[in-house]
């Protein structure tokens, strides 16, 4: 694995005339996507953060979804766009020091809060120089039950269905600029069989990712 160095650069952003559905943005200046772009990807995790952020909720995977972000996303993300994944960014090239909770706007008015880089900062180095890194912060699976059905009366009595979620929260960080790109957090749910379970983390996460992408500075 190379050495990620943080080194900032200058920065020139405000907030404002962004395009978004009611969770997600993607800043003005990047609505002409750009061709080819260069991506590394970032799990936020406990193991690098924690000691900086120690009341801060990471985000989980169980044991048998361990290799998500290595194996399965760079792989999607290069199938559905004409980007290039250089590389997942892991704790030997991260300095925590480098980043902030950080609280960007929703259309709806209220804000978000997502663990990024201090502004001006980019997460390259003269190994691995990418245009965009693809932050996931408190990305979880989440498995609850719900009552469906048509009411009380005979023939319609209330059932019980098991449902599976995926959701994350993101930030596409321009690494040229120093600064976010776009935004939001999003999610995911079926219905949960034991016998579809391995097609359904699969489906979730297609579908979270299409989402993102759909509001991405890449095409």
């Amino acid at each position: 694995m190379k050495p990620i160095l943080l080194v900032t650069v200058p920065l020139l952003y405000l907030f404002t005339s962004c395009t978004a559905t009611s969770n997600q943005y993607l800043a003005s200046e990047y609505q002409e996507p750009e061709q080819r772009a260069t991506i590394s990807i970032l799990p936020i995790q406990a193991e690098v953060f924690f000691e900086y952020f120690p009341g801060y909720a990471f985000g989980k995977l169980e044991n048998d979804q361990d290799g998500t972000f290595e194996q399965y996303l760079p792989s999607f993300i290069e199938r559905n766009t004409q980007a290039d994944v250089k590389e997942i960014l892991t704790a030997p090239h991260l300095e925590g020091e480098n980043f902030e909770l950080k609280e960007l706007p929703l259309k709806s008015g209220d804000t978000f809060q997502i663990l990024a880089p201090k502004e001006n900062t980019s997460l390259t180095s003269p190994e691995i120089n990418t245009r965009f890194t693809l932050i996931l912060d408190q990305f979880n699976y989440q498995m609850y039950s719900i009552e469906t059905g048509g009411g009380n009366y005979a023939g319609h009595e209330m059932e019980t269905e098991t449902r599976l979620k995926f959701e994350t929260k993101y930030l596409i960080w321009d690494n040229q600029a120093g600064q976010p790109a776009a935004w939001g957090k999003v999610n995911s749910v079926k219905r949960y069989t034991v016998l579809e379970r391995k097609m359904l983390f699969q489906q979730l996460l297609d579908e979270v990712f299409e989402q993102i992408l759909s509001k991405s500075p890449f095409s």
